[in-house]
C-alpha cells in the first residue's frame, strides 16, 4: 500500500503509512544530487494518527495538517502531531488566507465553513456537490460545472 504525503512550502514533508506518521525536510542535504538517483533524507517518527488517512493536506502556512479518511477529518499541528480539531467530512478544503479557516462537506448538499477552527456558517448549495477544493474561494464541483463561493458569504 502506498503512503499518503503532504509537503508545505518550506519543504517539510509529512508521510502516513497506514496510521504511522513520519516527518522529514527536503533541504540542502549536503550530498551531491545526481539527477534521477534517490536521495536519503532522515525521518522523524511523529507517532500515530487515530484514522487511516487517505489524504494529508497542509494549510497555507504549514502550521497545521489535516488527515482525511473513513468519512472523518482530524486537524493536527504539523510539528508535533497534536490534535487541534476533528469531525465528519466527505471533502475538506483549506482557505488560502487564515490559519484555521477551512470548509468541510459532510454530505452531497451541506457545506460548513470554519474561521479560526470555529464553525461560522453552514449552507446548502442548490445542486449536488461532487467535489470541493480550497484556496482564495471554495470551489464546488457540480455535474458539469464548478461554482466558486466566497469564504465570507458562503
Amino acid at each position: 500500500e502506498e503512503p499518503v504525503v503532504s509537503m508545505d512550502s518550506s519543504g517539510k514533508i509529512l508521510m502516513a503509512n497506514n496510521n504511522e506518521v513520519v516527518s522529514c525536510t527536503v533541504r540542502n542535504t549536503g550530498q551531491a544530487a545526481v539527477d534521477g538517483e534517490p536521495v536519503e533524507i532522515p525521518k522523524k517518527d511523529l507517532g500515530s494518527c487515530e484514522i487511516y488517512p487517505q489524504s494529508l493536506i497542509h494549510n497555507s502556512n504549514g502550521r497545521f495538517v489535516v488527515a482525511c479518511g473513513d468519512g472523518e477529518y482530524i486537524i493536527y499541528t504539523a510539528q508535533a502531531l497534536r490534535n487541534k480539531s476533528f469531525g465528519s467530512a466527505v471533502d475538506f478544503a483549506w482557505s488560502s488566507e487564515g490559519t484555521g479557516d477551512y470548509a468541510v462537506r459532510d454530505s452531497a448538499s451541506n457545506i460548513k465553513i470554519f474561521k479560526n477552527f470555529k464553525e461560522v456558517h453552514t449552507f446548502k448549495p442548490p445542486f449536488s456537490v461532487e467535489n470541493m477544493w480550497g484556496g482564495p474561494f471554495i470551489a464546488l464541483q457540480g455535474n458539469e460545472f464548478v461554482l466558486f463561493v466566497d469564504w465570507e458569504m458562503g
